[in-house]
């Protein structure tokens, strides 16, 4: 979250059954307040003209209102379905 990335080149292993478009991706925290803070309650995907990870080059598209913890989709073959979640940190990770 917060951070450019380019999920084709990331996963460039994957050949054909790579999920993501050649365009960087941005996602942008949706958030509510809570008395002890903020809760993530949704993701904002910004689609980017650039290919190389820079969010480079001016908007294309967005998905405004992805929601957390719930089942969306349809994303398409392989990976018709999916459950996004917000991982505040990872530990044990080798």
């Amino acid at each position: 979250i917060k951070i450019c990335y380019n999920g084709y080149t990331m996963f460039q292993k994957h050949g054909e059954d790579n999920p993501f478009g050649e365009h960087d991706v941005l996602d942008e925290p949706i958030t509510i307040p809570k008395k002890t803070g903020i809760q993530i309650v949704g993701i904002k995907r910004i689609f980017y003209k650039s290919t190389n990870s820079t969010c480079s080059g001016g908007m294309t598209d967005s998905f405004d209102d992805i929601p957390v913890g719930t089942c969306v989709g349809p994303f398409g073959d392989p990976r018709p379905w999916g459950l996004l979640k917000i991982v505040h940190s990872l530990v044990g990770l080798e």
